[in-house]
């Protein structure tokens, strides 16, 4: 049995982050990934624009190996950086190449000495005793089983696997009835004139969720659409239980990143449904975008360039030591121990009905991340990153976004290598030695800064 001080199960937007950040920190790292890629909604299910990189003030508020992985999509014209959001829902917006940012990750990976890497494995079984996971167990898809142990573990599966394989409780979904955000399926749609739909803006801005700016006549430049109102509920063709079309600029001319469809009423975590959720989305897809070709000009002489795995808003929520909740979302709330800074609306696709749901009037503010709500409350070597952690269901709603996971993934593997150096918990670590440790990586973990 190979024995590492640091294992990251799940190679997605935090887990990525987790593997390079523990390796780095010097730390003997594996990476097990289900899939042969890596980027998990973002590369594989096609989510962006990425947010949020920027907060209140437009300060940034994540720092690190994410704003490095920008970098280098910018260089390379992966990404057009940080951008003013249109509709006014977040402080920046960071459209990316998701296939370039899907060859930057694996680069970066490839690339450390104190990683390896396994791919195409998943994790079928955890070996516990008491408090503490002592192994883990791994098929990958040539019928392999492997065990593997290490210090620490870091839970970036995006359902919590590690951790109900271990044996802890979790919540699922809305607190009432446990029914999750639903799914989607995204896609990218290439040769859409977008200064036809900057005029529809102009022409009619009520018709769309804007800025106070644009709706006072100054043209949109990055194309974020929140809207088509009259056209969708007018529509006696319209595919979807949604009332707008959502989508985005991409980084390519013409190109929009479509954020439309909807599965509602399926499980994410039963495997039939997930598959009856994937038929349902491609349905959605083709049944989308011949509504667009027919009912908005812009899209007229559009075709469909990419479309991407089914893409998950919810599922888990860990049982864990601190939970996050609305409160402190909407008050901007410091914590004792906090790693990670989030600046997001609470953004509730609804699990039952056709509409968004969020506070009009709610004034955005940074949010702080504590450790304790990254860590399970009867585990005591597993951190938790990503969308399952303990939070309810609204405030998961402000904290699931791509790169809060990233940050979160970051300051994981740092505080994983740091456990492993000395022998110790995560939990039994000095606060101070950690908040050290993350900035000097470039990490952010004061929402004043």
């Amino acid at each position: 049995m190979k024995t590492y001080d640091v294992i990251v199960v799940g190679g997605g937007s935090a887990g990525v982050i987790a593997a390079l950040s523990s390796a780095r920190s010097g730390a003997k790292t594996l990476l097990v990934e289900s899939k042969t890629t890596f980027g998990g909604t973002n590369t594989n299910a096609l989510v962006g624009p990425l947010v949020p990189f920027l907060g209140e003030s437009k300060t940034p508020i994540v720092g690190g190996i994410p704003q490095e992985i920008i970098d280098d999509l910018i260089a390379i014209g992966g990404s057009k950086g940080h951008v003013d959001d249109p509709i006014d829902f977040a402080y920046s917006l960071t459209p990316v190449d998701f296939k370039a940012m899907q060859i930057i990750q694996a680069n970066k990976l490839y690339a450390e000495s104190n990683l390896e890497i396994v791919t195409g494995t998943s994790v079928t079984a955890v070996e516990r005793e008491g408090a503490r996971i002592q192994a883990i167990q791994t098929l990958n898809e040539f019928g392999t089983a492997t065990r593997y142990r290490a210090s620490v573990i870091i839970d970036a599966s995006g359902d919590a696997d590690v951790t109900r394989l271990s044996g802890e409780a979790v919540n699922i979904g809305r607190e009432s009835d446990h029914k999750s955000q639903p799914m989607t399926m995204c896609f990218n749609v290439g040769n859409v004139d977008l200064e036809r739909v900057r005029d529809d803006v102009a022409k009619n801005p009520d018709n769309f969720a804007v800025s106070d700016a644009i709706r006072n006549g100054e043209r949109m430049n990055y194309v974020a659409i929140s809207g088509y109102f009259d056209e969708v509920r007018s529509s006696k063709t319209f595919p979807i239980q949604r009332d707008r079309l959502l989508f985005f600029e991409g980084v390519q001319e013409g190109e929009v990143g479509m954020n439309t469809t909807r599965i509602m009423n399926l499980s994410s975590l039963n495997p039939e449904e997930l598959q009856q959720a994937t038929i349902e989305g491609h349905q959605q897809v083709l049944a989308l975008f011949k509504w667009l070709k027919a009912e908005i000009p812009a899209f007229k002489d559009a075709y469909i360039k990419d479309v991407g795995d089914i893409g998950v808003r919810e599922s888990t929520h860990i049982v864990g030591r601190k939970q996050l909740n609305e409160y402190d979302v909407l008050s901007g709330a410091k914590q004792d121990k906090s790693i990670a800074v989030g600046c997001y609306p609470i953004d509730i696709h609804s699990p039952d009905s056709s509409i968004m749901e969020f506070l009009e009037e709610n004034i955005v503010r940074n949010f702080e991340i504590d450790l304790d709500m990254c860590l399970p409350q009867n585990v005591d070597n597993l951190i938790v990153v990503g969308r399952p952690i303990s939070a309810t269901h609204a405030a998961h709603a402000a904290s699931r976004v791509s790169v809060t996971c990233m940050a979160l993934g970051q300051s994981a593997g740092i505080i994983a290598a740091l456990a492993a150096s000395q022998a110790l918990n995560p939990h039994e670590l000095d606060y101070a030695l950690i908040k050290q440790h993350i900035v000097a990586m470039g990490g952010i973990v004061d929402r004043d800064q």
